[in-house]
């Protein structure tokens, strides 16, 4: 790569910074990305409760080891997908003009 790529390269990627990854819609949109955060966090603790309640009343029984491991895929899986990008996209947002 020469030294003008490289420089070209930085450029872009200031420009790409720049660029919001994501197309909100404006305030409606944004407003609905964060209640969609907010109803899939909800879900996550009425699920820990869940789990919580039976680990608390039958130990670690099948039913609790079961509701554990399903906690376990609910952070692996799907919170870990939506916290891959979340903080960036929040940030985005909130540096929109």
């Amino acid at each position: 790569m020469t030294d003008e790529q490289q420089k070209n390269g930085d450029v872009d990627a200031d420009r790409a910074e720049d660029t919001p990854i994501i197309s909100v819609g404006g305030p409606d949109g944004a407003a609905n990305r964060i209640a969609q955060l907010r109803v899939t966090l909800e879900r996550t603790c009425g699920l820990c409760k869940q789990v919580e309640r039976l680990v608390r009343a039958r130990g670690f029984d099948p039913g609790a080891r079961a509701a554990l491991a399903e906690l376990a895929d609910h952070f692996d899986g799907t919170l870990a997908s939506i916290a891959a990008g979340t903080g960036r996209v929040l940030r985005r947002l909130a540096n929109l003009r």
